[in-house]
């Protein structure tokens, strides 16, 4: 096994650019969840009745989950025949401009659910197409050399900054409110639209428009289906999309529901989350080389589903913070290892569309996970039915761990093609 060092992928000067725009922008977007979670429980205290909470976080769900699963796939055919810069630079405009109208609406009173679920579905439109082209750019940007490294740095900002956005997000909601960090998370896109303008341009790969849009996302999803190692990584993520990773979405109602306790929890929960995630990026981004990584994907996709059923059943504050720093941390390993197989197994013309369904999985699946569950655990209580869904997901990992030879006995990056 060779190692490099974990920060090998900075040396490069156009990814610490990418990087650090990606980390203000992550840490903007984990002060936004935890502010429109709570926006949430606000909205369902002021009707009188919390309970709504869980159901009113679902919705939002959905919001995000409809245009995930009517573009996303598009988006991915797009970052593969469009130049990718351009792409990111107008979602985050996008993004600035959606959060400043939510904002406004808070500070005077008029954010409601129907308008909380608007921008919450805009915002998902944009990131139907910065997803593919955020994530399929890597390779434009560092050597196959330092891919590992790269993946797991990236990982480092979006989960890093959870440690920083809750804790920040809470102490700062008892001077600002929510619509104060809602203004936080606005500015939070500027960094990253000036640094990405500063990258080189992407041009599209070779022949990528010659197809019909139609036809280049049908030719992803055909090499997905017939790749035995992305077929079953596929199935895996798609089932703990559903049902595993919703608690996340979920912890503003579950710590108002389950341990009826308030928001400065909720951001010390959150946090622990974050604690657990970069310290799992760490480790991601030291190795060089994974040996059986396909066998360390899978044990880690068996105790995700594990870690749910547990995190399910806390009733009191201490255990749930423990349960969520290893959640946290197997969680992102699991899905870091899940990028880095796809970025070195799959050829680079394809790239961005089999990197599309990553993102219909994570906004697609798991808001409509967000929203089964959410309805669900309002009316027979929201630990039950995650302890539920955990159950299932434990069987399914399960029976791709014995079925996926192909991913289970994976080798090391180098012996797939980049």
């Amino acid at each position: 096994m060779s190692r490099v060092g974990t920060f090998d992928a900075l040396r490069h000067l156009h990814f610490r650019r990418y990087w650090f725009g990606l980390a203000v922008t992550n840490l903007g977007w984990w002060i936004q969840m935890f502010a429109l979670g709570w926006l949430m429980v606000e909205i369902a205290e002021r009707e009188g009745d919390v309970t709504r909470a869980p159901f009113y976080i679902g919705l939002m769900g959905l919001a995000r989950a409809v245009p995930a699963f009517a573009l996303s796939l598009i988006g991915g055919a797009i970052a593969d025949r469009l130049e990718r810069r351009r792409i990111m630079i107008r979602a985050s405009l996008a993004g600035t401009s959606l959060m400043t109208i939510l904002a406004l609406a808070v500070v005077t009173g008029h954010a409601s659910v129907p308008v909380v679920l608007a921008v919450t579905l805009l915002l998902s439109v944009t990131a139907a197409f910065d997803g593919p082209a955020r994530q399929s750019m890597m390779p434009r940007l560092i050597p196959p050399s330092d891919l590992v490294s790269a993946v797991g740095l990236q990982n480092m900002a979006v989960h890093g900054t959870a440690i920083v956005g809750p804790a920040l997000g809470g102490l700062l909601i008892l001077s600002l409110g929510v619509g104060g960090l809602l203004f936080l998370t606005a500015a939070s896109y500027a960094p990253m639209v000036w640094l990405l303008s500063t990258l080189p341009v992407m041009p599209p790969v070779a022949d990528a428009g010659t197809r019909s849009i139609l036809r280049s996302v049908a030719d992803g999803i055909v090499h997905v289906v017939h790749d035995p190692v992305l077929r079953w990584l596929f199935i895996t993520h798609g089932v703990v999309a559903l049902l595993s990773r919703p608690y996340l979405h979920l912890l503003p109602a579950f710590v108002a529901t389950e341990l009826r306790l308030g928001a400065p929890e909720l951001s010390l929960l959150l946090t622990f989350t974050g604690v657990g995630a970069v310290s799992a990026s760490l480790a991601l981004a030291s190795l060089g080389r994974f040996p059986r990584r396909g066998l360390i994907w899978t044990v880690a996709s068996v105790a995700t589903a594990l870690l749910t059923t547990l995190f399910a059943k806390q009733t009191s504050f201490a255990p749930v913070v423990v349960v969520s720093l290893l959640l946290g941390f197997i969680t992102l390993v699991f899905m870091g290892l899940s990028s880095t197989i796809i970025q070195t197994t799959t050829p680079p013309h394809l790239l961005g569309r089999v990197m599309s369904m990553m993102t219909l999985t994570v906004m697609g699946v798991t808001p409509v996970g967000q929203l089964v569950i959410g309805s669900l655990g309002s009316a027979y209580g929201l630990g039950s039915v995650l302890f539920l869904g955990g159950i299932v997901t434990v069987a399914v990992t399960l029976l791709a761990a014995v079925r996926g030879r192909a991913i289970r006995g994976l080798g090391p990056p180098a012996e797939a093609p980049v």
